[in-house]
């Protein structure tokens, strides 16, 4: 056999003995890369608890997957999920634009706390709307990014827990059934990340105020009524003894419902 055969058997074998590694080790490099980038374009801890992609199938499971919150919001965690399937195109993991036909994400648990500063959502949408933070930028210098196109993502029996509203802590609101489709470029093309969280983010902020904002109109509103009753029936009766004292301490209360109301209602007060 000649050198030049015995030194293309050798590449070709240590091009499988690399293909080999990459693929027994794919689960760990796409939990490691959720986590990062989550974390890096979101800005908030991103974990997860394990990934499995499957090559024959073209598919990938994420399992465990939790987004931590934003600063200057106290709730643990602004997003969690037990499950999301979805069918990729395997080769495009591997090269610069990412094809994904389908995600769902089923029986996800999202936080909608309401601050001073408007809700969380709002919040990283407009973040991610605006300039991109220093390491991103850094990152980008060195390499560019992957672009990212994705066909339809489906989010069923989800729910939408309230936070940061005087009385209605720990209130479940169900989130219909939401699509979105086509997070792509005009001509078809993969998106930057940022862009394509941008516009998931807010057609999923869109959908979460019109439920909250239906279910607040009925059942859920006299919830955060029963809850606040007690509440103001105590302060009530403390006002004549500490006056001043009771006033401003209920202030910043007084100041975040009413940020809450004009935000789902628009501004209008419901006439009875």
């Amino acid at each position: 056999m000649s050198k030049k055969m015995i030194w293309l058997l050798a590449i070709v074998v240590a091009i499988v003995l690399i293909l080999v590694v990459v693929l027994l080790n794919l689960n760990q490099l796409v939990k490691t890369g959720v986590e990062k980038g989550g974390t890096m374009v979101l800005g908030v801890n991103t974990t997860l608890g394990s990934a499995s992609v499957s090559i024959l199938g073209g598919s990938a499971a994420l399992d465990g997957l939790k987004l931590g919150s934003l600063e200057g919001f106290k709730a643990k965690q602004m997003f969690s999920l037990d499950h999301a399937g979805t069918k990729v195109e395997i080769g495009s993991l591997f090269g610069d634009e990412i094809r994904v036909h389908d995600v769902v994400i089923d029986g996800p648990e999202i936080t909608l706390e309401f601050g001073k500063g408007g809700t969380n959502w709002g919040t990283l949408l407009d973040k991610l709307k605006g300039e991109p933070a220093k390491e991103e930028k850094e990152k980008e210098k060195e390499k560019p990014g992957k672009r990212i196109a994705i066909d339809r993502i489906s989010l069923t029996n989800a729910k939408i827990r309230l936070a940061g509203l005087l009385g209605g802590e720990g209130i479940s609101v169900p989130l219909p059934t939401l699509e979105i489709k086509d997070l792509k470029t005009g001509d078809g093309k993969g998106m930057e990340p940022r862009e394509a969280l941008a516009k998931a983010i807010s057609d999923l902020l869109k959908s979460m105020l019109d439920a909250v904002k239906a279910a607040l109109s009925s059942e859920q509103l006299k919830g955060v009524a029963d809850q606040l009753g007690p509440v103001l029936d105590e302060s009530m009766k403390s006002f004549d003894k500490t006056g001043k004292a009771v006033k401003e301490a209920l202030q910043p209360e007084v100041e975040k419902g009413k940020q809450f109301f004009e935000g789902i209602l628009g501004g209008k007060k419901k006439q009875k």
